[in-house]
């Protein structure tokens, strides 16, 4: 449990340390843009749930849940913080 915390704390001041560009309001295809922060504080709210589960499984399954939601907006965000 200890190295999920810390894993996951890590993981939030890299991202939040990242160097990246101010997100447009508005971009070519309509996609206002994805916040950093925002993914970072729905994975933690949602990994905050996912502890509060008592059956293991089920927790270990929402956890993952949260990772795969993660992993979906972080792929979101690339495009915006690294732009070819």
């Amino acid at each position: 449990m200890v190295k999920k915390v810390l894993l996951v704390g890590a993981l939030v001041c890299g991202v939040l340390a990242m160097p990246r560009p101010a997100l447009a309001a508005g971009m070519d295809d309509g996609d206002p843009g994805v916040d950093p922060e925002v993914c970072v504080n729905d994975f933690i709210a949602c990994c905050d749930k996912a502890s509060k589960i008592e059956n293991f499984w089920s927790a270990w399954m929402a956890a993952l849940d949260c990772e795969f939601k993660f992993a979906k907006c972080a792929g979101k965000m690339l495009p915006e913080l690294f732009p070819s």
